[in-house]
Formats: C-alpha cells, sequence, structure tokens
C-alpha cells in the first residue's frame, strides 16, 4: 500500500507539468482543475516528499525549505513553471501560487489580448471550485503570468 502512494506522489509531480500545455493553451487554458484538486488535497508532508521525488527524477528543482513546504520550479521546452502550495497547516494549503513565465522565443506570440484570454479561460474553467486571480508582467523580454487559487468559499 506504501508503494503504491508513492507512486501516486511520484506520479502526481507529473500531473503538474499539466498546468502548462504550449501546444494546446488557448483550447484548453493554462491551469488545471483537476491538478489543483489533486493538490489542494496534499498535506505539506506529502507534498514536499512529491517535489523531492521530481527533484530527484532530475525533472524540476525544489525551492525553499521544507519547513513553509517546498516550491517546486520546472523547466519545459516552452515554459518555465514554478508551483507553490502556501500551507497555514500541513494538513492542506490555504492557496497555491503559480507562476508560468514564457521566454521571449514564446512571448513574441503572446500577445496582451491572448494573455487575457488565457486567464479568463483559466478563471473560468476553474469554477465554481476554484478561485483564482491573475497577473500578467513582461520580464526580460519575456511574458510571466503569476497566479494564486483558492479553494472557493461560498460563505
Amino acid at each position: 500500500m506504501l508503494c503504491l502512494k508513492s507512486l501516486r506522489l511520484s506520479l502526481l509531480a507529473f500531473v503538474v507539468l499539466i498546468f502548462v500545455s504550449a501546444n494546446s493553451v488557448i483550447a484548453e487554458g493554462i491551469y488545471s482543475k483537476a491538478d489543483a484538486t489533486q493538490m489542494f488535497e496534499m498535506s505539506m508532508s506529502e507534498w514536499n516528499a512529491n517535489v523531492m521525488a521530481v527533484q530527484t527524477k532530475g525533472a524540476g528543482q525544489a525551492l525553499g525549505n521544507p519547513t513553509d513546504g517546498f516550491g517546486l520550479a520546472i523547466q519545459t521546452a516552452d515554459e518555465y513553471l514554478i508551483v507553490r502550495p502556501n500551507y497555514r497547516s500541513p494538513n492542506q494549503p490555504e492557496f497555491l501560487s503559480v507562476t508560468i513565465g514564457y521566454p521571449p522565443e514564446q512571448a513574441q506570440y503572446l500577445t496582451e489580448t491572448i494573455l487575457e484570454q488565457l486567464v479568463a479561460l483559466s478563471i473560468k474553467q476553474l469554477a465554481p471550485e476554484f478561485v483564482m486571480t491573475a497577473k500578467m508582467r513582461k520580464v526580460d523580454q519575456g511574458v510571466a503570468i503569476m497566479a494564486i487559487i483558492r479553494k472557493h468559499d461560498p460563505y
């Protein structure tokens, strides 16, 4: 049973990559409701183990320290992704901080209108379970989308 849980955690690390999909960004948005759901179910210790498994495989880099919950940085062919669940208690994150950086080679195709549409689509796709706010910034001739994802609280 423990082996199955470890496998699940290792696989979840690669699921984080689904947050970004350069080939289908317009059609599917850039943030995944399924991934957010799984991440909000992870305790800090599960998340930290997940990040270390990704780093051990060479697929990403741990950021920060395990006391606060690691961040995870992943470089893909088309973008740079940083995911950090923010834990107020060790049982589940209060919110997810997700930053996607596009280098100049990709950013040149991402107009402000396209970026606004991507964010609006992501907000719509994450609803009603989640609420997302995002800011876009030009960074060193590239573009970064910095988002905060929270569970929807109807009260």
